[in-house]
């Protein structure tokens, strides 16, 4: 995401203090808790020393997001769907029981090694709307992981993009729930 203006949060709220790469998370403020400190440290590229459990799956999640949904940032929901996907089916049965096994299972995510996902490797490195962008995936990803941000989904264990080749799963077990932006939500 090439983009101007650096700061641009989502509709109707903004994401709390400022990082070190001109853009803010939110609850990042003093008081804002051991992990969105760790977040915002980590994501600056410093060394933090919590890496495994909450934060490692947090990061994960967000840099799935950011490569799912970057270009919506601003649409509502639509981030929040697709990390709702990957929490769901860590919570179903028939998908792996860990934020790492769900985003990294061969064939599920084809962000995973794009071009967006390499991008979200080195958030410092990020400007503009790729720097809000991957902002609000942190923020949203830290949402969805302590349950503080409802699924806006229904319960989706899969989407796909409208504006994408794939309109649809590609099988029929799946049962169309809704659409969120460009992304089509399944069950």
């Amino acid at each position: 995401m090439a983009g101007g203006g650096g700061g641009v949060g989502p509709p109707g709220g903004d994401f709390g203090s400022p990082s070190p790469f001109g853009f803010a998370f939110a609850g990042a403020a003093p008081g804002g808790g051991f992990f969105s400190e760790a977040l915002v440290r980590v994501a600056a590229g410093e060394d933090f020393p919590v890496q495994r459990g909450g934060l490692t799956n947090i990061l994960l999640l967000a840099r799935t997001i950011y490569a799912a949904a970057a270009a919506q940032y601003r649409i509502p929901n639509a981030m929040e769907g697709v990390g709702h996907v990957i929490r769901n089916r860590v919570e179903v049965p028939g998908f792996s029981k860990t934020y790492e096994g769900v985003i990294y299972q061969r064939g599920q995510f084809a962000e995973v090694g794009s071009p967006l996902w390499r991008e979200a490797g080195n958030p410092a490195a990020l400007r503009g709307d790729a720097a809000a962008a991957y902002s609000r995936a942190l923020t949203v990803a830290e949402g969805i992981y302590y349950g503080t941000i409802p699924d806006p989904t229904g319960g989706a264990v899969a989407f796909h993009s409208i504006e994408g080749r794939y309109t649809h799963p590609g099988s029929s077990r799946w049962e169309f729930i809704k659409e969120i932006g460009p992304f089509k939500f399944f069950k």
